[in-house]
């Protein structure tokens, strides 16, 4: 179950339930009553998500 708790950014649980899971440590307190898995955001890659910037890369890498 922790495994799976550390694959889900963003969780959030209550206490009883953060309890009965036997207060894993992968979730931080959060507010009064409940404990969740922080979500960090995502990370931006252009060259690898855009085919226009990395043809364009390319281009510029065989002229120099």
């Amino acid at each position: 179950m922790h495994d799976t708790l550390a694959n889900l950014p963003g969780i959030m649980i209550d206490r009883d339930i953060w309890q009965l899971l036997g207060s894993p440590s992968v979730l931080r307190s959060f507010d009064t009553g409940y404990f969740w898995k922080p979500y960090k955001g995502e990370v931006y890659k252009p060259l690898v998500t855009s085919s226009d910037l990395k043809n364009k890369m390319s281009e510029l890498l065989m002229v120099a």
